[in-house]
């Protein structure tokens, strides 16, 4: 017996990861391919992953990112890069989140946040201008999942800076000698129910996030506390996040640190300390920046779907 939704929607996304071949391929970026385990991470405090141990007892992760190894590619004299890998995470499992799922990621030198806007408002104008001519040239069966008519998908989108929307929908800026816990609150019941709503309409940028709750992210020219940091907010759910990249090796070392700190007063294992990452990364010397897109998401987004379960061929993980 055929499972109609699982097999159209495997259509969908072949539909869509082409499309963002072709438009990486077409900017000359070149596709990588990096290993979907390693014995090293770049720690951040709010993710876990997988812990494998081989024969010999030797720990091994799960990547939740292929970061750590397209930094290392951009280091060895690679320029422009982008990966679409299946990736890991523990304890994530919603209408939003799953365990593993399809991450696009992209890396760029000489490129910075505003660059990677326009990366995202490119690849979202194609993605849907595939779908639309997938429903045009195919037979598209009464309960196919349709492309989602209510958002407007044509660029430009929309951009609000993250002290702005505090300052609204939460009264006050997060700036200074601000709690964390009061952050996340605000930012979770407040600010982020707003964007939503509006991204029902029209994308939204969501720029300028925090140097405290943005560790690796480069601070904006304005104002230090701040950082060149946007997320990608569609029909009401996030799918990208991603950054202009900070070269100064000491404070990503400090941050590694901080990170791990972080994570065991959150009563988590810290992750090893990446040598062989930061012995690589130390020869980065040109500025860069590079973004994270969740593609199961961001069907999601493009169909309308409000589960990220129907977006898997497989649901017993």
């Amino acid at each position: 017996m055929f499972n109609n939704t699982l097999i159209q929607n495997q259509h969908l996304k072949s539909v869509v990861i082409d499309s963002i071949r072709y438009f990486f391929k077409s900017k000359g970026f070149l596709e990588v391919f990096t290993p979907v385990m390693g014995k090293e991470l770049i720690p951040e405090s709010t993710i876990e992953t997988f812990i494998l141990k081989d024969k010999k007892n030797h720990i091994l992760y799960l990547i939740p990112s292929p970061e750590i190894y397209m930094k290392r590619m951009l280091s060895l004299g690679l320029e422009k890069i982008f990966q679409i890998t299946p990736v890991f995470r523990d304890d994530e499992k919603g209408n939003h989140h799953w365990r593993e799922f399809l991450m696009l990621e992209w890396y760029s030198l000489d490129a910075d946040y505003k660059d990677l806007m326009k990366n995202c408002q490119e690849i979202i104008f194609s993605a849907t201008t595939a779908l639309k001519n997938y429903y045009n040239n195919n037979h598209t069966p009464q309960n196919m999942i349709m492309l989602n008519l209510s958002t407007n998908f044509t660029p430009p989108f929309r951009e609000i800076s993250i002290k702005d929307a505090f300052l609204e929908h939460a009264g006050w800026i997060p700036a200074g000698d601000f709690s964390i816990d009061r952050y996340y609150d605000d930012f979770i019941l407040k600010v982020e129910d707003n964007i939503i709503d509006i991204s029902k309409k029209i994308p939204v940028f969501l720029t300028g996030f925090p140097q405290k709750v943005s560790a690796y992210a480069k601070p904006t020219d304005e104002n230090a506390e701040f950082t060149q940091r946007v997320e990608l907010y569609i029909n009401g759910i996030e799918i990208a996040n991603g950054w202009t990249e900070i070269n100064d090796i000491n404070f990503i070392k400090n941050s590694i640190i901080s990170e791990n700190n972080k994570r065991q007063q959150n009563n988590l294992k810290p992750y090893p300390f990446p040598e062989n990452f930061l012995n690589d990364i130390k020869k980065l010397e040109k500025p860069y920046s590079g973004m994270a897109m969740g593609i199961d998401r961001l069907l999601m987004a493009l169909t309308g779907c409000d589960d990220i379960s129907e977006m898997m061929p497989f649901v017993d993980l």
